[in-house]
């Protein structure tokens, strides 16, 4: 298997010039950002020892960094499904860790995505419009309501188990307000 700097991506921004070139550069660098986010966070599940200080805190919050650096704009595309996903798991390290308002403040980022993905699958056509990918579009689809899935799809990653932080979260009243508010 080739290296990550022959995947097709890289081939073909390094293939092509001008708009052609930006486009494919732009929609390497998303894809690259949401494989490597995939891949961190399974690189923190695989050890339990990462979840004995706040480093998976930090990390998470990097990776959705990350996405704010190729879209600095805040126009995400279809990536706010990656955001929501990161966002659902960090709230969940955030309640282990002691940081129960900033879980919450977490969980109402992931529905905030969930709401921006919603207005993108409407079946137009829409497009990145920050600078270094503003030549790509943004996938599309029909019309679905995200946010009422987000309870369920919480914490997102399962690793390492979290049945007690669970417990903990959804009795605290903030958690049934927010239930409700996915559900509008």
């Amino acid at each position: 298997m080739p290296e990550l700097k022959h995947c097709r991506e890289i081939m073909l921004a390094s293939a092509a010039d001008g708009r052609d070139e930006a486009r494919y550069i732009g929609d390497a660098l998303l894809k690259m950002a949401s494989a490597f986010s995939g891949q961190l966070v399974y690189g923190l599940i695989n050890n339990a020892g990462h979840y004995e200080s706040d480093m998976p805190i930090e990390k998470i919050k990097g990776l959705i960094a990350l996405f704010w650096l190729i879209c600095d704009d805040g126009n995400f595309g279809e990536y706010h499904g990656k955001l929501i996903q990161l966002y659902l798991y960090l709230s969940r390290i955030q309640w282990e860790r002691g940081y129960h308002d900033d879980a919450f403040g977490s969980l109402d980022k992931a529905l905030e995505h969930a709401k921006a993905l919603e207005a993108l699958l409407d079946g137009n056509e829409h497009r990145f419009t920050a600078p270094l990918v503003s030549f790509v579009k943004c996938l599309s689809g029909p019309a679905v309501n995200i946010a009422k899935s987000l309870p369920q799809d919480w914490p997102f990653w399962c690793n390492p188990d979290y049945s007690r932080v669970e417990k903990e979260i959804k009795a605290d009243p903030r958690w049934a307000r927010w239930v409700a508010k996915t559900q509008e």
